[in-house]
């Protein structure tokens, strides 16, 4: 998901949330034995935007009283915002000379060096941190999140664990706990700890937004829309749900909602390859191919560049749609999407009047899919009218038997739905691929008959059948 796409939990890596600053802020005060009268004029000006001032304020506050912690770490954020991190660093490690084991000093300077990519510093500094105050929620996430940031996820779960036992608890712990499960490829668990976590603070408005794009990513679209709906109710400037929220109703055919949902998003992001390319989608559906040609136009993907070729296509624009098609192809590595793009290439140039360059796409395309049935139809139409007879007749039978085969896949599917919770429901569909020398495709569905029947002896030799049918990697 290239186009702008913000994996599950990368904001959680970066925030805490705002209940942790409320609290890292009472820590401030609390720890201030005595708070330099400018202090409180700062952060004031602070609140209110005004840095040049605040600045000014926080540098008298250190002045009157040096070892104030606060001080320093407000003085860091204004640098940190003026986008000045060498001298937010030093204002911290100065303050650090003066209190070494200060916990919001080395908080703070950890979390902005993670915010810098610089995780192998962060790391030494949340352990210092977590030497100073075991049970400091702050420095254990912190620790975790130094650690995922260099790669080591288990390390980090393992870090999250030890927090966990000694009883320190926080929302942001647990949401970057299912963090790291979604990027460990373990999701079911991360919705576990999400659901778990919403139970006891359902306000979390971290844990929901994660629940959301989870879920999203294992299909479960209803469990997916009703967090992200909330989550944009009290954020409606979220821009990465709401886009999430328009594929939910897409995937599920509703393209009036979808249409809404993408147009908000461009409200807020005029450049959203995901929004242009969704509503490139929609408007191809209904036919209106000048529309979804000016949304294609705005979206950099293979499959944003194909949809642009056809939509040209369907418009006469021949050459346009060609240079489309042709890069796309350039960028197209899987068989599947290949083929498709081969396909509408080979359809171009037929209707060009380009015969033999339509055979010679569709040949290529036939062999990245050979179970394309479009492909094998205009394939076999083309070559007959080129007077290739026996080379007709062979794809026009390979298209009627993908077509008796796509008939009788139809009808088993239906099985299917009608009775989900049935192992047997799936077997018919499984051993028509196998019959048909793709049993890889049939592998998904002998994994949720296995799940409700794992004993089963007739699944166990289908799926003894599938790994022998399946070139081993």
């Amino acid at each position: 998901m290239g186009r702008g796409y913000e994996r599950p939990g990368d904001r959680e890596r970066r925030f805490f949330g705002a209940g942790i600053l409320i609290l890292l802020l009472a820590g401030l005060l609390a720890q201030a034995a005595q708070e330099p009268p400018s202090f409180r004029a700062g952060l004031a000006l602070f609140q209110e935007g005004r840095l040049e001032e605040a600045e000014k304020a926080f540098i008298t506050a250190l002045t009157e009283s040096p070892a104030h912690a606060p001080s320093s770490v407000q003085l860091a954020r204004i640098y940190s915002r003026w986008d000045r991190p060498e001298d937010a660093r030093r204002t911290l490690e100065q303050a650090l000379e003066r209190r070494p084991n200060g916990i919001v000093l080395l908080n703070e300077l950890g979390s902005l060096l993670i915010a810098e990519n610089r995780a192998v510093e962060a790391r030494p500094i949340f352990e210092r941190a977590v030497r100073s105050d075991p049970r400091n929620p702050r420095a254990r996430l912190g620790l975790a999140e130094s650690l995922g940031e260099l790669g080591d996820l288990e390390g980090a779960l393992a870090a999250l664990n030890e927090a966990r036992a000694l009883d320190v608890r926080h929302p942001g712990l647990e949401v970057y706990r299912a963090t790291l499960l979604s990027d460990l490829a373990r999701p079911g668990e991360a919705v576990e700890v999400l659901e778990s976590l919403l139970e006891s603070s359902p306000d979390a408005p971290e844990a929901r937004r994660l629940l959301g794009l989870i879920a999203y990513s294992l299909n479960r679209d209803s469990q997916a829309a009703y967090a992200l709906v909330g989550v944009l109710a009290k954020n409606p400037a979220d821009v990465e749900a709401r886009v999430t929220l328009g594929k939910i109703y897409f995937r599920r055919a509703d393209y009036d909602e979808a249409g809404l949902t993408f147009a908000r998003v461009l409200e807020d992001d005029e450049a959203s390859e995901d929004a242009h390319f969704y509503l490139g989608e929609i408007a191809r559906a209904s036919q209106r191919f000048e529309e979804a040609a000016h949304h294609y136009e705005r979206a950099s993907s293979s499959a944003a560049r194909k949809g642009l070729g056809e939509a040209l296509l369907k418009l006469g624009r021949y050459d346009e749609a060609e240079s489309a098609l042709e890069r796309a192809l350039s960028e197209d590595t899987e068989p599947g999407e290949r083929a498709e793009t081969l396909y509408l290439l080979g359809s171009l140039r037929n209707e060009r009047g380009d015969a033999e360059g339509a055979v010679s796409a569709l040949e290529e395309a036939a062999k990245s899919d050979p179970h394309h049935l479009e492909t094998r139809y205009l394939l076999g139409t083309t070559l007959a009218r080129l007077g290739r007879s026996e080379d007709a007749r062979t794809e026009l039978e390979a298209f009627r038997g993908l077509k008796a085969f796509e008939e009788r896949k139809e009808k088993l599917e239906l099985a299917i739905l009608e009775r989900p919770a049935e192992a047997d429901a799936y077997r018919p569909l499984i051993e028509l691929y196998l019959d048909h020398g793709r049993g890889a495709e049939a592998l998904p569905f002998l994994e949720k008959a296995l799940a409700l029947a794992p004993g089963d002896p007739s699944l166990l030799a289908l799926s003894v059948r599938i790994r022998e049918g399946v070139p081993r990697c």
